[in-house]
């Protein structure tokens, strides 16, 4: 039974050997695992070191819109040497209310009488851009909605067509509707045609608003 005993404990003790070996191994291998992932990563740190990240460069579609709005307000800001040209000197009106053509020319918008002048001198001259500045703005509006679907040419021709036969425009009376309203009664010389102009104060300037029918 002494024997038996011995060997048990003699057992024992291998076992617990084996087992003690056992766990110091792999506990050593453990360490030289750590140790050489600790020098893996040294190495990609030293071979990848960390900098800043570089300034995104801006997408094309970006740079036009850039470019665009800085060439718009270049634009926008006028030149040194630009100078806005002076307007035209008006002509003197003769103390009457008789005009012939040959006299015709701009005569400013101070009176209505002027500004009356100054409309059958532009389409004499064929000169739609000056027409254009004579009239008030519900005669412009209505000018745009007739010729919206014709030509500049158009509208000078037409000018022209109704200008050829008139000699002279006589003005047969004068009623003031309001401050900034006045109708001039006016005889066509040349057609026989008597027409009744209305004239607008629009900015402190006489404006052509249309014939009365």
């Amino acid at each position: 039974m002494k024997a038996r005993a011995w060997i048990g404990v003699v057992v024992l003790l291998v076992v617990m050997a084996a087992v003690g070996w056992q766990w110091r191994h792999a506990a050593q291998k453990r360490a030289e695992h750590e140790a050489m992932s600790q020098s893996v990563r040294a190495q990609k740190d030293q071979s990848h070191p960390v900098t800043n990240s570089p300034k995104k460069t801006p997408q094309p579609e970006m740079q036009a819109l850039q470019k665009a709005a800085l060439e718009q307000n270049q634009q926008l800001q006028p030149a040194a040497n630009d100078v806005t040209p002076a307007p035209p000197t008006p002509i003197p009106l003769p103390p009457t209310n008789h005009f012939p053509k040959e006299k015709w020319g701009f005569a400013g918008y101070d009176t209505p009488e002027a500004a009356l002048v100054s409309v059958v001198a532009a389409m004499r001259d064929g000169n739609p851009n000056a027409y254009l500045d004579t009239l008030a703005p519900d005669e412009q509006q209505r000018l745009i909605i007739e010729f919206e679907n014709k030509t500049e040419q158009d509208l000078v021709a037409k000018h022209k067509s109704d200008i050829a036969s008139i000699q002279a425009i006589r003005i047969l009376g004068r009623q003031e509707v309001s401050p900034n309203e006045v109708l001039l009664k006016l005889s066509i010389e040349g057609t026989d045609r008597v027409e009744k102009a209305r004239m607008m104060k629009v900015e402190q300037q006489w404006k052509f608003n249309g014939f009365i029918h």
